[in-house]
């Protein structure tokens, strides 16, 4: 199963179903921006094996330039994906698949080897390299996911402590995690 609604948290199990539709939706993304692609990387806790998580596949794209992307979101936007400005920073767009009802999938643009790139691979890395430390991370979802039940923003900020507390202890992202 994939999709949620908007604004709903909801943690399911592991499913090995989420690699396949992660490679589906690689595939597509890849068949209309291939000449600006470097990379896609699947992201987030549906990344990692054995961790619960909300049903929504996470990708990051790696592309050669962010501005080609800027200036012409239609790209993803004429292919069933959603701009989310009030989600992308200067350093990432932010795209959902999905409409409100049952969105399945977030697209995260960003310059493939920014800082950005690195810090989304190397948490996925480290969590599934110290599995203790993903147990913590998977027990901390769990208490914002039922603190905050219908306010994702509440519960993704609940997160950004302890993703930076990791991230800060990684020396080196950029030769570790390329």
């Amino acid at each position: 199963m994939i999709g949620l609604e908007k604004n709903v948290v909801k943690l399911v199990e592991y499913q090995s179903e989420w690699i396949s539709a992660f490679k589906k939706e690689a595939d597509r993304i890849a068949s209309f921006l291939n000449d600006e692609i470097v990379d896609i990387q699947h992201i987030g806790s549906t990344a990692i094996e054995g961790m619960t998580a909300k049903p929504i596949i996470d990708m990051l794209v790696g592309v050669k330039k962010l501005e080609r992307i800027i200036s012409d979101k239609s790209l993803l936007e004429n292919k069933d994906y959603t701009y989310r400005e009030n989600h992308s920073t200067p350093e990432r767009l932010f795209f959902i698949k999905g409409k409100d009802f049952k969105r399945t999938h977030h697209i995260h643009i960003v310059e493939w080897g920014s800082r950005e790139w690195y810090d989304k691979i190397c948490f996925r890395d480290y969590l599934i390299d110290n599995p203790s430390v993903a147990d913590e991370y998977q027990l901390l979802k769990q208490k914002l996911a039922e603190k905050f039940r219908d306010n994702r923003e509440n519960y993704t900020s609940g997160k950004s402590d302890f993703i930076n507390m990791i991230l800060n202890n990684i020396k080196d992202r950029e030769v570790l995690c390329s």
